[in-house]
Order: C-alpha cells, then sequence, then structure tokens
C-alpha cells in the first residue's frame, strides 16, 4: 500500500516535469562549445547537404517562403555539401533542382538560422549559431 502510494508519487512528479519541459517556452538547444564564437556573428554559414548526381544541382536560396519569391542566390554545385553565408534571423527557403535524364526531381527545404549567447555551459562566454543545417537530399519510397 505504501509502495504504491510512493510509485503513484514518483510517476505524477515525472509527468508533471515531463509536461512542463514539454511546454516550456525556452528552446532547448544542445551547445558545441567548439562551434562558438567571441565576437557576435551578423551572418551564419549554411550547411547545405546535396545529392550526389554526376550533373550536379541548380541550388536557389530564396529569402522567406518559396511563394514570394525573393531569390537571394542561385548556382550550381556537383558538391554533395555546400557552405553560404546568409544574414541571421531571417528565414530562408533552399531548393535544389535534380537532372536525371529527362526527369527532374526538386527538393525543397527552410531554416531560420539564429545565435545565441551562452554564458555558463562553456568555458568562456560565447555566440553559438544554430539552425544552420539545411537537408536538400532527394526521399525516395
Amino acid at each position: 500500500m505504501v509502495l504504491e502510494k510512493f510509485i503513484r508519487t514518483i510517476l505524477g512528479i515525472s509527468v508533471f516535469i515531463l509536461i512542463s519541459v514539454f511546454f516550456s517556452c525556452e528552446e532547448i538547444i544542445i551547445i558545441d562549445c567548439t562551434e562558438c564564437v567571441t565576437k557576435e556573428p551578423l551572418e551564419a554559414l549554411l550547411e547545405i547537404k546535396l545529392e550526389e548526381n554526376q550533373q550536379g544541382a541548380r541550388i536557389t536560396i530564396y529569402q522567406g517562403n518559396l511563394e514570394d519569391n525573393i531569390i537571394l542566390r542561385q548556382f550550381n554545385s556537383n558538391s554533395t555539401v555546400v557552405y553560404q553565408e546568409v544574414p541571421l534571423n531571417k528565414s530562408y527557403t533552399l531548393t535544389a533542382e535534380y537532372t536525371r535524364g529527362e526527369i527532374m526531381n526538386v527538393a525543397v527545404n527552410s531554416v531560420q538560422p539564429r545565435v545565441k549567447y551562452v554564458e555558463e555551459k562553456c568555458t568562456e562566454p560565447c555566440y553559438y549559431t544554430y539552425d544552420i543545417k539545411v537537408n536538400l537530399m532527394l526521399k525516395y519510397d
């Protein structure tokens, strides 16, 4: 009887803590201190993952939503990973057009790179840029 009450209490506290963390306003970000910088960045370096394709891909970076059609940059790439600098705290939509024979496939993804000031998690206070990885690889069913 006492053991059942104890288990219920622990279970109730655990559920309360999980719900509090899940619905909290604070974002949970895993900080990699090796990627921190001491000077506040104004731009982010996007890491764009692309499908391996001998014909390459045509990458387009749009500021905001795709339907806004505000093209920031357009370029071709034969690499599987491309890096591009963009201003922080703005939304970007990226597309990669792959052509294989007569068929063209398009991969679309969006990102909003942001920066966080970290005081206690690393050895020294620093700025950490996150939400910078964009996957533009094709998905196969």
